[in-house]
C-alpha cells in the first residue's frame, strides 16, 4: 500500500512506465548526474552508524566529486566501457560512490561482501571476468589475488578525467549472482535501460520527488538495493 492508501495494483504498469508521456528516457547514471547539478546543496546520502562513529552527510555536489575521483581513478587502472568491475566495500557513503563511479567510467559493477568466505568472492570474480576491484586500504586484503585494486583513499585527491564514455541502454549496468542454495551461484546480468524502467516506474508509483527519503537497509548483493538507491538519487531525494 502506498502512503495515500491506494493499492500498487493501481500504480503505472511496469511495461508502461518506458514509455509514459513526459518520462524521458534518460539512464539513471544521467539522472544522477542532472540531480547533481541542479541540487548540488541537497542531501544525498545521510546515515548514523551503530559503530561509534557517528553520523554524517554527503550533498549531491560532495558525491558527485568522489564519484568522478573514483571514475578516473578506474580510468586510470585500465578499465574500458563494457568491463565487469568487484565493488568491495563494506555499508558506507564510499560504496555508493564507488558504484555510481563505475558507471561513469563505462563499466558494469559486481557487488562484493568483503564478509563472504574467500572461496565465493574468488569465484564470482572468475566467472563474471572482473579485472578491478574498487576496495578500502582496510579490505584491499578480502579481493582475490590477480585483481587490479582502487583504493577509494587514495583516490579521493585526485582530479576527473574525460568525457566520459557515453552509456547506452543495452549496456551492462551491474551482475547480481543467486545465493547458490539449489546448487553452483549464477550471475545475472541487468542492462542499463531495464533499470532505467524501473526506477522510472518507482519514481511513478511511490511519487518520489526532492522532498523524500528512502532508507537503504537491503544487502547490496540483492537486486532490492536498486530500490532502495536509484530512485531517490534520480530524483534528487
Amino acid at each position: 500500500m502506498t502512503d495515500t492508501g491506494e493499492s500498487l495494483l493501481a500504480s503505472p504498469p511496469l511495461a508502461a512506465a518506458a514509455a509514459t508521456p513526459g518520462g524521458g528516457d534518460d539512464l539513471v547514471p544521467e539522472l544522477f548526474a542532472q540531480a547533481a547539478a541542479v541540487t548540488p546543496q541537497a542531501t544525498a546520502l545521510a546515515w548514523d552508524t551503530s559503530d561509534g562513529r557517528g553520523a554524517g552527510r554527503l550533498s549531491y555536489a560532495e558525491l558527485d566529486g568522489r564519484v568522478t575521483r573514483i571514475a578516473a581513478a578506474l580510468r586510470r587502472a585500465g578499465l574500458a566501457p563494457g568491463d565487469v568491475a568487484g565493488v568491495c566495500l563494506g555499508r558506507s557513503a564510499d560504496t555508493v560512490a564507488a558504484m555510481l563511479a563505475v558507471w561513469r567510467a563505462g563499466g558494469a559493477y559486481l557487488p562484493l561482501d568483503p564478509d563472504y568466505p574467500d572461496e565465493r568472492l574468488a569465484f564470482m570474480v572468475a566467472d563474471s571476468g572482473a579485472r578491478f576491484v574498487v576496495t578500502s586500504a582496510a579490505l584491499a586484503h578480502r579481493p582475490p589475488q590477480g585483481t587490479d585494486l582502487v583504493i577509494v583513499e587514495s583516490a579521493q585527491g585526485k582530479g576527473g578525467a574525460g568525457p566520459w564514455p557515453a552509456t547506452g541502454p543495452g549496456q551492462p549496468a551491474y551482475v547480481i549472482y543467486t545465493s547458490g542454495s539449489t546448487g553452483q551461484p549464477k550471475g545475472v546480468l541487468i542492462e542499463h535501460g531495464a533499470l532505467a524502467t524501473r526506477v522510472r516506474w518507482m519514481r511513478q508509483a511511490y511519487a518520489i520527488g526532492p522532498a523524500d527519503r528512502v532508507a537503504q537497509f537491503a544487502s547490496l548483493n540483492f537486486d532490492a538495493h536498486i530500490e532502495e538507491l536509484y530512485p531517490a538519487l534520480a530524483a534528487g531525494g
